[in-house]
This record gives structure tokens, sequence and C-alpha cells, in this order.
């Protein structure tokens, strides 16, 4: 029976902003849907840009940043596995989203 290799490490900026956003999205449980939506994109174009069949510009980066209410450079930044999210934990910036550190009740 064959292991699971790890996946490598992303190279280069383009790569990290990329591993960074798409883990971002799974941590706060964004779709890619709903976020294109929120940059005024259609959801293939974010998709590409995240996958890197596009290029992920600056002002992609920039509006991006805002969305998620995190500082571009922590895009850049190579996190490790299982890392901290951006932000420290922030909640989704422009989208609405509650505190991911709040103590949310549901509701009756």
């Amino acid at each position: 029976m064959a292991l699971i290799e790890p996946l490598p490490e992303p190279e280069g900026l383009a790569a990290i902003a990329q591993s960074n956003i798409l883990g971002e999205l799974g941590y706060r449980r964004l779709s890619q849907r709903r976020f294109a939506r929120a940059l005024g994109v259609s959801e293939q174009s974010f998709s590409d840009k995240l996958r890197g069949k596009t290029r992920l510009t600056l002002d992609d980066l920039d509006q991006i940043a805002g969305l998620l209410d995190v500082d571009p450079a922590e895009l850049l930044t190579r996190r490790g596995r299982g890392g901290t999210p951006l932000g420290g934990g922030r909640g989704g910036g422009a989208l609405g989203l509650p505190r991911l550190d709040s103590n949310q009740q549901p509701s009756d």
C-alpha cells in the first residue's frame, strides 16, 4: 500500500498567497463562489487566479486582504501547516461575517 505523500510547500510569492487565500477560505468556511461575488468577479476567474492559471495582481491581493480583514503582507507570508489563521482569527471583514473568536450562541 502506498503512503500518501505530503503536499510540497508552495514556492514563490504567488503560490504562497494562493495557498494562504485557499487556507483562509477553508478556515472561515467561505466558498469560492461567495468570495468571488464579493470581489465582483466570476467564480471561474477567481478559481483561475487561485490555481495559477491567471496572474494574481497586487490589486487582487489588496482587495482580497480587505475582504478578509488582514494586512496584504500576511497573504505573502509563508505559514506552517496547521498554522494560525491570518489576522489572528479575526472575522470576515467586509463580508460581514461574525468574528471567529467571538462566543456565538445558537439562535432559537
